[in-house]
C-alpha cells in the first residue's frame, strides 16, 4: 500500500450492525445470582471439571462414566458430576492456610451420562463453614448452621420471584441425615441444600461442619413477568398463636395448613418463636404463629379476625392434633 500509494486506494465506508440483545422476562442472568452471593458474604470460586474418581463417586454415590482416555493425573481422571467435590478442596486449602471463615460458591457446568449419551447440567453451588458473621463486638459469636445457606437459597430464588417453593427433608450420601434437603419448585427437584457427612468431610481433610448447597440453574432462576396488585388502604390486623404439635411436624407445615384455609382475610403466616423445654410434653414443640389479616375492600372487625383464627386452629387440629397454648 505504501509503494502503490495510499491515495490511490479507494475510500469505502464499512457499516457495522450492532444488532440489540434479546431481553427476555423468562430467566434470570447468571450475572445477578452471582451478585447476590456476592453480596451476601460469598466470594466466587473456579474450580477444575476434571477431578479424581475417588471424590466424585464419594459425592455422587455412583462411578463416573465419563473418565478421560490420557487424563494429566490420576487426580483430574473424570468428569465432575457435581460441583462439590471443587468447593470441599477449595474449603480445605483455605482452612488449612488459617482462613477459619469460608463461603464459596461456583457458577458452572457438571457433567452426566456416558461418552456416548452425555448431557452437561449449569449448576450454581455454594460451600459454608466457620463463623456465621465476621468477628465482632454488636453479636455473639456462632457457627454457620443450615439455616443460614437455606437463607441463600431462598435468596436466589426470590430473584426469580419463586413462590411455589418446598424444602422436603431428604437422603443423599454426601449429606448428613437430618441435615439434608431437597429444593422443590411447582414438585420438581430443582437442587440440594444440607451439611456434608462427616467421612465425606474427612476426605476432604475438614474436619468441622460444613454446609454446601447445588442448584440446577435454568430450574432456579426461571422466571416470568411480575404481576403487580393494588395495595390495600385498609389496615391489617395481627394475631398470634402458639400451638402444640409433635416435633416430627415442620414449620413449612403448619404455614401450609393454615393457607390451605383458603381465608381470603389471611394475607400472611409467619413463625417467630419455636420452644421445648419445661411445660411442654417430650416429643412435642411449642410454635408461635404470626397471622396478618387484611382485607382489601373494608376495615376488618375483630368478629373477623376470630373467626379466621378459629378456623386456621380448627384446620391445625384436624392435621396435626395440635393442641392451642395459653
Amino acid at each position: 500500500a505504501r509503494i502503490y500509494g495510499y491515495d490511490r486506494i479507494p475510500e469505502a465506508t464499512a457499516i457495522a450492525e450492532t444488532p440489540l440483545e434479546t431481553v427476555s422476562e423468562s430467566s434470570v442472568p447468571v450475572d445477578r445470582a452471582a451478585t447476590t452471593l456476592i453480596a451476601r458474604d460469598n466470594r466466587e470460586a473456579i474450580t477444575y471439571s476434571f477431578i479424581d474418581r475417588a471424590a466424585d463417586a464419594l459425592v455422587a454415590g455412583a462411578e463416573s462414566n465419563l473418565e478421560l482416555k490420557n487424563p494429566i493425573s490420576s487426580e483430574m481422571a473424570v468428569m465432575r458430576s457435581s460441583l462439590w467435590p471443587g468447593l470441599l478442596q477449595a474449603a480445605s486449602a483455605n482452612l488449612a492456610r488459617q482462613q477459619d471463615r469460608v463461603r464459596l460458591f461456583e457458577i458452572g457446568r457438571s457433567y452426566h451420562g456416558s461418552l456416548t449419551e452425555h448431557n452437561e447440567v449449569m449448576r450454581i453451588a455454594a460451600i459454608a463453614t466457620g463463623a456465621a458473621f465476621s468477628e465482632q463486638w454488636a453479636s455473639k459469636p456462632r457457627n454457620i448452621d443450615f439455616f443460614d445457606v437455606k437463607a441463600d437459597v431462598a435468596a436466589l430464588l426470590d430473584l426469580a420471584g419463586i413462590e411455589d417453593v418446598v424444602f422436603e427433608p431428604c437422603t443423599h450420601p454426601a449429606l448428613q441425615p437430618g441435615q439434608a434437603a431437597t429444593v422443590l419448585r411447582a414438585g420438581k427437584p430443582i437442587g440440594l441444600l444440607g451439611k456434608v457427612h462427616p467421612s465425606v468431610a474427612k476426605h476432604f481433610d475438614v474436619t468441622r461442619d460444613v454446609f454446601v448447597v447445588e442448584l440446577d440453574a435454568e430450574a432456579a432462576l426461571a422466571s416470568s413477568a411480575p404481576r403487580a396488585a393494588a395495595v390495600s388502604r385498609y389496615p391489617s390486623i395481627r394475631r398470634d398463636i402458639a400451638v402444640v404439635v409433635p416435633g416430627s411436624v415442620s414449620g413449612a407445615d403448619l404455614i401450609r395448613a393454615i393457607r390451605e384455609t383458603n381465608d381470603s382475610l389471611i394475607q400472611g403466616v409467619r413463625i417467630f418463636d419455636i420452644y421445648t423445654g419445661s411445660g411442654i410434653e417430650a416429643g412435642r414443640k411449642s410454635v408461635a404463629l404470626g397471622l396478618i389479616l387484611q382485607e382489601t375492600s373494608r376495615t376488618l372487625t375483630d368478629d373477623d379476625a376470630d373467626t379466621a383464627i378459629a378456623l386456621a386452629v380448627q384446620k391445625l387440629q384436624h392435621e396435626f392434633g395440635a393442641e392451642l397454648r395459653d
